[in-house]
């Protein structure tokens, strides 16, 4: 077995500075998140890493070497991340498993939905019923395309207070206020934030707009 590579013969100040400035660009990227540029540069490292017993100074020099597989990286992340949201579209939420928060209470989604819970509805017709799994369809869209942290954020909110979420996640308040925005801006852009919607909707978007995320939100 060789033996491994020098650090400071993998990561020059070129490296560095590709890799730093690849991972703010896609950081702000509206698909992706702000809070995740420290976790994209350090996945660019361990490929880099991963990758430079391929490198051959006598085809190329080492600065189109970083460049290619860290573009390499890219490529593989984005295309994860259009089969996720592929994935999502074929899979509709389970109205028995997941909860909700309509009226202060909790309760499932099937029971959010159903007719006796939008006032003025005593019987479900076909359309509701077709409405009501379009929109169980779409919080299950944005919600499956959310970054990691942001999902695991919408999880917690339900339950559990700003305080022991950021302790667990160990987030700094301006961390948890921006990924609570990023999350409001992401169901408003889907159009699941409109205080027009019916209860129904809004008994879903409190399902995945938890407790401390404003109802209505303009896009940026």
């Amino acid at each position: 077995m060789g033996r491994a590579p020098a650090r400071n013969a993998v990561f020059t100040p070129y490296a560095e500075e590709v890799i730093k400035h690849k991972a703010r660009q896609l950081a702000r990227r509206t698909d992706l998140c702000r809070l995740d540029e420290d976790d994209f540069a350090q996945e660019m490292r361990r490929h880099l890493l991963s990758r430079f017993h391929h490198f051959d100074p006598k085809r190329s020099c080492y600065s189109t070497f970083v460049a290619r597989v860290v573009d390499s990286w890219i490529a593989s992340l984005l295309r994860e991340r259009r089969r996720q949201k592929r994935a999502a579209a074929r899979h509709a939420m389970s109205l028995e498993g997941s909860r909700v928060f309509t009226g202060g209470v909790n309760t499932t989604l099937r029971d959010a939905l159903s007719s006796e819970n939008v006032p003025g509805r005593t019987d479900a017709q076909p359309d509701d019923e077709i409405s009501r799994q379009e929109l169980i369809a779409a919080v299950a869209r944005v919600v499956s395309a959310l970054p990691p942290l942001l999902r695991d954020i919408c999880s917690r909110l339900p339950d559990q207070s700003d305080v022991a979420i950021k302790r667990e996640l160990k987030l700094s308040r301006r961390q948890f206020e921006s990924a609570k925005a990023r999350i409001r801006q992401t169901f408003a852009d889907a159009r699941l934030g409109n205080p027009a919607d019916t209860s129904a909707q809004d008994g879903v978007r409190n399902e995945r707009r938890p407790r401390g995320l404003d109802r209505t939100e303009n896009g940026e």
